[in-house]
């Protein structure tokens, strides 16, 4: 028998369910509002914001460009001022196009993720609908079919013909078959073949998790 202190993969669904005060129907609203007050959104927590200056040292920390001033600062130093002020036109005007399209490019995807909002297949209230990933709170039962970005580390309670992709995690470059069941507690992330993860995504099947 699993204990108390037995991970989640190592438990079964109903002993979870118990744990997280839940069932295979879902969370009623009222609890999901309350538990999100408790938890908080169900995202990453955001990285410090890149500024300009960022940017900017980063560009300067590369290895090449450190090389390029050492060679400026050594013909200075031997009176080729001419070549010290050629090699430094070059390692400005590289930090100059690095830094613009660098900057540009995190511009473009804080602004893209900030009106990109992910949905998700939940049951609440014994009904499938849909709801905000973010909204995701411990103990909902989320509905996976194809195409599905998986919102939160969990577990299979039932599956069809269920197979995701696990690349961006374990590296292998397969789907692999989930289904419901236990797996020890030590067993490594690409042995849990009962569990879901964060990010990964559904290739096939249907499966409420």
């Amino acid at each position: 028998m699993a204990s108390p202190a037995s991970p989640y993969w190592a438990v079964g669904a109903e002993t979870l369910l118990l744990r997280l005060r839940s069932s295979t129907t879902g969370l009623s609203s009222t609890d999901a509002v309350n538990r999100l007050q408790e938890h908080g959104p169900n995202q990453i927590r955001e990285q410090a914001r890149l500024t300009r200056l960022g940017v900017l040292l980063s560009q300067l920390r590369s290895p090449l460009l450190l090389v390029l001033v050492f060679a400026a600062v050594a013909s200075g130093l031997t009176g080729e001022w001419a070549d010290a002020a050629i090699v430094l036109l070059i390692v400005v005007a590289t930090v100059g196009v690095g830094y613009r399209r660098e900057y540009s490019a995190h511009t473009a995807a804080a602004a893209l993720q900030a009106h990109v909002r992910l949905q998700t297949r939940i049951l609440r209230d014994g009904r499938e609908t849909s709801a905000a990933t973010e909204s995701v709170v411990p103990g909902d039962v989320v509905v996976l079919s194809a195409a599905s970005i998986v919102p939160a580390d969990g577990i299979i309670l039932e599956a069809t013909d269920f197979f995701v992709s696990e690349a961006i995690l374990t590296g292998e470059s397969f789907p692999v078959e989930k289904h419901p069941g236990v797996t020890p507690s030590s067993s490594s992330l690409r042995d849990r073949v009962n569990c879901i993860f964060l990010g990964t995504n559904v290739r096939s099947g249907t499966a409420p998790a």
